[in-house]
Formats: structure tokens, C-alpha cells, sequence
């Protein structure tokens, strides 16, 4: 962001870091919020690619570090087999991206 000069010419510039600051913050709850929904729609891919497998002569398998972060969020989220509310799922992950905890390796 810029300064604004509110001196009429004396050397007093107004910083703007503070609302720079409170930007960034707003930004990054968004972009944990957003990385939660990604998340939880990963696993319920997942889920979906596994029900997929047990129906064909050659299952896919996923890759290592994509099973390793699905069995995670797994580990907090079910599986939605019938519709429902995901809230409190994406509360639960927003709090596993926070904590650093699906994070690569």
C-alpha cells in the first residue's frame, strides 16, 4: 500500500501498515477457509475413487504423498455418503491447515 501526505508539504507521511496489516490477516483466515473446502472435497474424492476401485479388474492407486494427506484429513472428516452439513468438517481442517499439519513433508 502507499503513504498518503497529509502535511501540506512538511515531512509528516501517514502510513497505511496498520490496515495493510488487518488486509493481510482477512486475506490469510480466506485462504485457510479456502484450503479447508479444497480439503475436504479431496477426500470426498477420495472416498469416491475408492468405491470406484472396488468395482473395477484394475484399481488406480493414489499417489503416496496424496494418500498420505487424504488419510489425514480422513482422520477428521467422514466420508458424506448422504447429504449433510460439512461446517463443522471444514472447521475441523481449517484447524489442521493452521496447525501446520497438512503440510508436505
Amino acid at each position: 500500500l502507499h503513504s498518503g501526505d497529509t502535511s501540506s508539504g512538511q515531512e509528516d507521511v501517514q502510513s497505511f501498515s496498520a490496515l495493510a496489516a488487518h488486509q493481510l490477516g482477512l486475506v490469510l483466515d480466506n485462504v485457510t477457509t479456502i484450503l479447508a473446502a479444497e480439503a475436504v472435497a479431496c477426500r470426498q474424492a477420495a472416498g469416491l475413487h475408492e468405491t470406484l476401485n472396488e468395482t473395477v479388474a484394475t484399481p488406480r492407486v493414489l499417489p503416496s504423498r496424496l494418500a498420505d494427506l487424504v488419510a489425514t484429513i480422513a482422520a477428521h472428516v467422514e466420508f458424506v455418503e448422504r447429504d449433510r452439513s460439512i461446517a463443522a468438517d471444514l472447521l475441523r481442517v481449517a484447524t489442521l491447515v493452521q496447525d501446520g499439519a497438512l503440510r508436505a513433508p
